[in-house]
């Protein structure tokens, strides 16, 4: 059955206003974070201004509410310009016809302006109009499906299918909290750029959240995005994972800090804060606190535990359960049996469990 699909005509300043009363998200689960710099921004612009072409939008249409699949860099761009939130940049010098009364007759004269440098409101008034009153092209879908919806991004990204993470996020009721919980420090400071347009820090607080809460869990995808689907994170639970996270950017920061062999130090604060690792250390960085266990103590156990010469740790049953196929639920209970007894050892001389 074919979808059922409408076409609408907007104008930059309607656009704007429908983002702002929350008529139109720009928050759909397979758009990624607002990326372009005000380079890319001004050439939106300077295309309203000059005739360029600017391809639809498209968005998805339920209870009123218009979400965005295509076109959320351009969109938000038009509301920021429109907001004063930036001044162009880099952009070609264009036409401005200027009207001027000579005798007693309207003449008008093309003159060369640059534009560069202005925000919306320094702009003359009738260049501002021409930004206001530009019409897009919105198509959008009502009542589609979230299979729908990702099949559809697929589409307009050139056949480029969701990746394993971006299906979870169409499909995670918690997803607003995962964002804001992202914006945890440890993130931009233990995560490339690419690797957090890629939604790496929200794939592990995803597999975070799985570990504190759920008993034999498994990172493996349908497994995750199942248990996802119906979940909210609640106050409590989010508490726990910013604690946790807190407590490894410390251990991070001590480590690279207070280690005498440099060298030593960058390995081993790498290793903690790489994807598999991190994930098993959050439980004990919670638990480090809820023990009154200082930074630096923490700090020295990790360095203790992961101080591997060709593995990532000293525990060669860790080790094998952290290589391939560390998302299984064997392996990932089998790694935290190995912290688990290196932590009772190391703080309490508590002796060892079998996985």
């Amino acid at each position: 059955m074919a979808m059922n699909r409408a076409n609408i005509n907007w104008t930059a300043k309607s656009l704007a206003k429908r983002i702002e009363k929350g008529e139109v998200t720009t928050e759909n689960a397979v758009q990624r974070g607002f990326v372009w710099d005000t380079d890319k921004q001004s050439l939106l612009i300077h295309s309203m201004l000059t005739g360029y072409p600017i391809p639809p939008f498209f968005m998805s249409k339920n209870d009123n509410v218009y979400s965005l699949l295509d076109g959320k860099q351009r969109a938000t761009t038009v509301k920021r310009f429109l907001n004063d939130e930036f001044a162009l940049r880099n952009i070609p010098e264009i036409e401005h016809e200027v009207t001027t009364e000579v005798d007693g007759e309207s003449v008008t004269t093309t003159e060369i302006l640059d534009i560069n440098g202005k925000k919306f409101s320094e702009l003359p008034e009738d260049i501002q109009d021409t930004i206001k009153d530009y019409s897009f092209n919105m198509v959008y879908f009502d009542g589609i499906t979230d299979d729908e919806v990702s099949e559809m991004f697929c589409r307009l990204n050139n056949g480029k299918p969701l990746s394993a993470i971006e299906l979870t996020r169409v499909k995670t009721k918690a997803l607003a909290t995962i964002r804001e919980i992202a914006k945890n420090p440890l993130f931009s400071t233990a995560l490339t750029e690419a690797a957090i347009k890629k939604y790496t820090d929200e794939d592990i607080i995803i597999k975070s959240w799985l570990l504190m809460n759920k008993a034999d869990c498994s990172f493996e995808t349908k497994a995750v995005r199942a248990i996802m689907a119906d979940i909210d994170i609640t106050d409590e639970e989010r508490t726990e994972l910013e604690t946790a996270y807190s407590r490894i950017l410390d251990a991070y920061n001590w480590i690279k800090v207070n280690t005498f062999d440099l060298k030593l130090a960058n390995k081993i604060a790498k290793r903690i804060v790489t994807r598999t690792h991190l994930l098993s250390i959050v439980p004990f960085a919670v638990q480090s606190v809820e023990d009154n266990i200082s930074v630096e103590q923490f700090s020295k156990w990790l360095m203790e535990f992961y101080a591997g010469t060709r593995s990532a740790s000293i525990d060669e049953n860790y080790n094998d359960n952290a290589r391939q196929g560390s998302g299984k639920p064997e392996n990932i209970k089998r790694r935290n049996t190995a912290l688990s007894n290196s932590y009772n050892a190391f703080f309490f001389g508590d002796e060892s469990e079998t996985a």
